[in-house]
């Protein structure tokens, strides 16, 4: 489940549930774990760009984050630019600043023409998942 605001309050009065585990969103030095565990890297040139966008207050869940590195675990530079497009869209669209954009765009591209193409892919996930979502929500 996603929200447990969800579920009625009768399933999870004393008793009933032994623990409520809260899975907070990754921070920079989440980020750098994460990224060594699913790519091997302990340091990228891109990382002080990453850094600051979460500065910036960008935020994404550490699965959200895993998912896009997994994705790309073949080139650790196109995971970390997935991961900095999916941060920069904050998850629901509204971004953090096109300055973080610009710098990211004028960067060596591995494969993907630019950030664009990654929020456009990116964008859909998330579109799908909140349908997906919304219709499960129904279904109780």
């Amino acid at each position: 489940m996603n929200s447990k605001e969800f579920v009625d309050p009768i399933f999870l009065r004393p008793g009933r549930v032994d623990v409520h585990i809260h899975f907070p969103v990754c921070d920079f030095s989440s980020f750098k774990t994460l990224a060594n565990s699913y790519l091997g890297v302990k340091d990228h040139k891109l990382f002080p760009k990453v850094e600051e966008i979460f500065r910036h207050g960008a935020s994404l869940s550490p699965a959200e984050i895993g998912e896009l590195m997994i994705a790309n675990r073949n080139s650790p530079s196109r995971a970390i630019k997935s991961v900095i497009g999916a941060l920069q869209m904050d998850g629901d669209g509204r971004g953090v600043g096109d300055m973080i954009v610009r710098q990211i765009d004028d960067d060596e591209s591995d494969g993907y023409s630019n950030v664009k193409d990654l929020r456009k892919l990116y964008g859909l996930f998330r579109l799908r998942n909140v349908k997906r979502n919304r219709a499960s929500n129904f279904d109780h």
